[in-house]
C-alpha cells in the first residue's frame, strides 16, 4: 500500500510518514550545510545618493533648476487655451551683473538648468490636466515594500544564512504539501520541521525602530520593530538612553519618549533585541545572541518652515498660507533629520488664468563645480549645515489663476492644493535631474539624483568623468526605452526594476527627467511626483518607489503609518 494512502490512520503508518519526512529534512539540512555561502555572495549593496533639484536661482554662484508640472491637454477650450499658451516666466527679473548663460535654454525661453548666479532662474513647476486624479492612497502596480535603511545591521554571511533557510523552508513546506496524506499529518510534519529549524538553525532577531506619533507635536510614541524569524520571544534592552529626554520601552516593543527641558527637536536612543533560547545555529556557530544595537531617532518639531511672502503677497490670504503650512507639515512626516533645521523659502504668487503652470519651487545646487551635488534645502535637511547663510534656501511661486481646494474636500473642478504643494516642495528637497535636452548636456555639474540615472538596459549615461554620453541622447525623449532611476532602494521598491522617469518627445524643459513617468504611473497608479496633474483629489501619499528614490538620494524616510483614534 502506498505511503500516501489515507484509508488507515494506524500509529505505524503515521510513524512511517514522520520518519520519511524527517529523513528528507535531514538530507536537506546536510545539503544546506555543505552548500557554503557561495550561493548568494554576489548580492552586494550598491547604494548612493541622488537628487533632483527644483530650484529658483540665488546670487550665490550655485546652479538651480526648474521643473514644470502642467495641466494635461484636453478638449475643454479653457484647458486647451492653457496648454497652448506660451507661459510667462514667474521669475522674470532684471539679470544681475554676474549672470551666466543658461544651460540648455529651451525654445520657449524656459528650461530646468541654469546657473544659480542668474537672478530669476527658472524653477520646477506643476502643470494641470483635465483628467481627474484618483484619490490617494493608490495601488501602484508591481510596488514592493521599501527595504529599510534603519534595520539592524547583519553581516553578509548572516544574510546568506537567512536566505538559505528561507529557501529551505519554502521547499520543505512545498514538499510536505505535496504529500498524499491527511491535513492533520501535514500539520504534524510542519510542526516537526519548524521545531528542527528553531532548535538547530535558530536566527538572531532584527529590529527596525520607527517613530509613529509626535513628529510635529503631541505624545512621542513608536515601535522598536522587533522581528524574530523563528517566532521566539524577544526581550528589549536599552543600551544607550536619550540625551535630552527619557524613554520607556515596553515588552511588546512599543516605546514612549518624553522630551526634557533641553530638547531641541532631535534626540536618539539605542536598543537591542535578544531572543529567548539556546541560540544554536549549525550554519552559524558564532551566532550573535541578539540584534545589533540600532539608533532610534526621535524628531519633534525638528524641521521648521519659514515662508517669506514677497511678490504677489496679496494673493496669499491667511487661509492659503495656512494650507501651505499644513502641506509642508504633511510632507515632513515622512522625514527624519539628525539636526534641527529651519528651511527659509521666498514665496511669490500671481493670478494668471491663461497659464498652464500651476506652481513652481526650487533650490540651488550647493556647488557649480563638477560633481553630484545636493540642493541647498536637501543639504540642510541631510546634514544640518546651512551653506548659503542668510539667503533663502528655496523659493515657491504659485499661480492662483486656477480654482484651488485648500482642504481635504476637493471638487471635481478644483485642483488639490496640498498634493501640488507637497510635489513642489519635494523638488526643492532634491527630487530632480540636471539633464537637459539632447545635444545640450556638455556640463559636468549634476544633481545627486543624476548619480543613479540608467538606461532601460541598466547602463549609466553619465560616465566616470561626469560627462554625458551623447550615444544616449535618444533616451532623453523616450526613445530606446527612456530614462530611469536605478538606485538600490528605488529598484527594491519596484520589484527589482529601475523606476521610469518622464521623458516625452519633444523635450519639455523643466519637466523632462525630473518627474516619474506619467505614462507608466497612470489612473489608479498615479504618483505624487508625476509631471502633470488633474482636477479633483490628488495624490497625497508617497509611494514605495518615491520613498525608495528619496532614500537613494540620502534621506532617512519612513512610511507614514495610520494612527488609530
Amino acid at each position: 500500500m502506498p505511503i500516501g494512502d489515507t484509508r488507515t490512520g494506524s500509529p505505524a503508518r503515521r510513524w512511517l510518514q514522520l520518519g520519511v519526512a524527517s529523513a528528507g529534512m535531514g538530507a536537506a539540512m546536510w545539503g544546506l550545510s555543505i552548500a557554503g555561502p557561495q550561493v548568494g555572495t554576489a548580492e552586494a549593496d550598491t547604494g548612493g545618493k541622488s537628487s533632483a533639484a527644483s530650484s529658483a536661482s540665488a546670487s550665490d554662484g550655485q546652479r538651480s533648476v526648474r521643473s514644470v508640472r502642467t495641466v494635461r491637454s484636453a478638449g475643454d477650450p479653457r484647458r486647451a487655451a492653457r496648454a497652448a499658451h506660451t507661459e510667462t516666466d514667474f521669475d522674470a527679473e532684471s539679470p544681475t551683473v554676474d549672470e551666466r548663460p543658461a544651460r540648455g535654454l529651451g525654445k520657449d525661453g524656459k528650461d530646468a538648468k541654469e546657473v544659480a548666479g542668474t537672478a530669476g532662474a527658472p524653477e520646477l513647476t506643476v502643470e494641470p490636466t483635465e483628467v481627474t486624479n484618483t484619490a490617494a492612497p493608490q495601488n501602484v502596480p508591481d510596488a514592493a515594500p521599501v527595504p529599510s535603511p534603519t534595520r539592524s545591521w547583519q553581516s553578509p554571511y548572516q544574510r546568506w544564512v537567512a536566505r538559505s533557510l528561507d529557501a529551505w523552508t519554502t521547499s520543505s513546506l512545498a514538499w510536505i504539501d505535496s504529500l498524499q496524506t491527511s491535513d492533520r499529518t501535514k500539520g504534524q510534519l510542519e510542526a516537526s520541521f519548524f521545531t528542527v529549524r528553531r532548535t538547530f538553525f535558530n536566527q538572531a532577531p532584527t529590529i527596525d525602530p520607527v517613530q509613529i506619533t509626535g513628529v510635529l507635536d503631541g505624545p512621542v510614541t513608536g515601535t522598536v520593530g522587533g522581528y524574530d524569524p523563528d517566532g521566539d520571544r524577544i526581550i528589549y534592552v536599552l543600551t544607550r538612553g536619550p540625551k535630552t529626554g527619557s524613554v520607556q520601552v515596553n515588552r511588546d516593543g512599543t516605546f514612549t519618549y518624553t522630551p526634557g527641558q533641553d530638547f531641541d527637536g532631535v534626540d536618539a536612543f539605542r536598543v537591542t533585541a535578544i531572543d529567548i533560547g539556546f541560540h544554536t545555529n549549525l550554519l552559524q556557530p558564532f551566532r550573535p545572541i541578539g540584534s545589533n544595537p540600532v539608533r532610534s531617532l526621535i524628531n519633534q518639531g525638528a524641521v521648521t518652515f519659514d515662508f517669506d511672502y514677497t511678490e504677489g503677497a496679496q494673493y496669499w490670504t491667511s487661509e492659503r498660507r495656512e494650507a501651505l503650512q499644513r502641506s509642508a507639515d504633511a510632507l515632513i512626516l515622512y522625514f527624519r533629520v539628525l539636526n534641527p533645521v529651519v528651511l527659509n523659502y521666498v514665496v511669490r504668487a500671481q493670478d494668471d488664468p491663461d497659464s498652464s503652470t500651476l506652481a513652481s519651487a526650487g533650490s540651488a545646487l550647493i556647488s557649480h563645480e563638477p560633481g553630484y551635488w545636493d540642493t541647498v534645502v536637501q543639504h540642510k535637511l541631510r546634514t544640518g549645515i546651512d551653506v548659503n547663510g542668510t539667503a533663502a534656501d528655496g523659493r515657491i511661486t504659485w499661480n492662483f489663476g486656477s480654482d484651488w481646494a485648500l482642504g481635504d474636500e476637493v471638487g471635481a473642478d478644483e485642483f488639490d492644493f496640498q498634493s501640488t504643494a507637497m510635489h513642489e516642495l519635494l523638488h526643492s528637497f532634491g527630487f530632480l535631474s540636471m539633464t537637459d535636452e539632447p545635444g545640450d548636456n556638455e556640463g559636468r555639474n549634476w544633481a545627486t539624483l543624476d548619480r543613479f540615472l540608467v538606461t532601460a538596459n541598466g547602463r549609466r549615461p553619465i560616465d566616470r568623468n561626469l560627462d554625458w554620453d551623447t550615444d544616449y541622447d535618444a533616451i532623453l525623449t523616450g526613445q530606446d526605452g527612456g530614462l530611469y532611476v536605478g538606485g538600490r532602494y528605488a529598484r527594491a521598491a519596484y520589484g527589482g526594476r529601475a523606476v521610469p522617469l518622464y521623458t516625452p518627445s519633444p523635450w519639455e524643459g523643466g519637466s523632462s527627467g525630473s518627474h516619474t513617468d506619467d505614462k507608466t504611473f497612470m489612473d489608479a497608479g498615479q504618483l505624487m511626483m508625476n509631471a502633470k496633474t488633474g482636477e479633483g483629489l490628488g495624490v497625497r501619499v508617497l509611494s514605495a518607489m518615491e520613498i525608495g528614490i528619496l532614500r537613494d538620494i540620502g534621506y532617512t524616510v519612513v512610511m507614514v503609518l495610520p494612527v488609530s483614534g
